[in-house]
């Protein structure tokens, strides 16, 4: 959840951004300025948003301080943003692992930031998107709590895109009505393909804007072929530290892509709070 802390403008510092500006209620629009996304493309654009401490630390990885919040600092700024993405998203695409580690969190907008909860569904509708955005959670084994709220409320609706082996698994309690269930059969080891995901979000939902939050090993996937269009990364003004055989995650997890084959991006904006970025990245370029 958010702190109660106000948020503060995003102070524009570089911008090459994508897409079409986004009609943003005045109050969102006085803090964010001109902000664009890619809202009509064909495949989907997909983006991605992490928060990161400067060595690269993405989650503690300890109970009671995992997630993104105590990276950040519980940052309201970066609320704000996450929310306006999440408005924005016809489909927001998390592993199970990231569920684990917040189980009682909800993927809206208004879960983020309640206080610009209106300020999210009016963009929403302006968007000409009157339904909340397809929570798509990807877990290979398929070992999932269907009693957590996510799957109980009925708020927003729900894909569980996992193996045949995870769906007999989930198939053994008892599925709500408004939670999909698909399967797909790994490629290589246990990792469910990203054109596969990809492709089964867009017949769930027929959107053309989609966003993942994690984690590590999910962005991994969506890397290693090719499938991300963007990263959002805000970048937090604390060191975490490493000690030898550290399980705490950086951005990417699950493959070294360098020296091989690095995976260059462009820069698209920075914009500043206080002394967290707000970067923003391209990895793949759209005609």
């Amino acid at each position: 959840m958010s702190t109660d802390k106000r948020p503060e403008a995003f102070v524009p510092l570089y911008s090459q951004e994508r897409g079409d500006k986004l009609p943003l209620p005045a109050s969102l629009a006085a803090l964010l300025g001109d902000f664009r996304l890619p809202l009509k493309t064909q495949p989907p654009y997909v983006i991605g948003n992490f928060v990161s401490t400067i060595d690269g630390v993405v989650s503690l990885n300890e109970q009671g301080h995992t997630g993104g919040g105590p990276i950040s600092g519980f940052l309201a700024s970066d609320h704000v943003l996450m929310g306006v993405l999440r408005a924005a998203a016809d489909a927001i695409i998390v592993g199970a692992g990231t569920l684990r580690d917040e189980p009682g969190h909800r993927w809206t907008a208004e879960y983020i930031y309640p206080a610009f909860a209106q300020e999210y569904r009016d963009l929403r509708l302006a968007l000409g998107k009157t339904a909340p955005p397809l929570t798509v959670l990807v877990s290979a084994s398929g070992h999932i709590d269907l009693n957590q709220g996510l799957f109980q409320r009925g708020e927003v609706p729900v894909l569980i895109i996992t193996t045949p082996e995870g769906e007999k698994h989930v198939r053994t309690k008892k599925i709500p009505s408004w939670v999909q269930l698909a399967s797909v059969q790994p490629k290589q080891g246990s990792n469910i393909p990203a054109q596969n995901i990809l492709t089964l979000v867009e017949q769930a939902c027929h959107g053309q804007l989609f966003l993942t939050e994690g984690g590590p090993q999910l962005l991994n996937v969506f890397l290693s072929e090719g499938q991300l269009d963007e990263l959002f990364l805000t970048l937090a003004p604390q060191l975490a530290g490493h000690i030898h055989n550290d399980q705490r995650p950086a951005v990417v997890m699950g493959a070294h892509f360098a020296p091989e084959r690095p995976l260059w991006s462009t820069l698209q904006s920075v914009r500043l709070v206080g002394s967290h970025l707000f970067l923003r990245y391209a990895f793949r370029e759209r005609e």
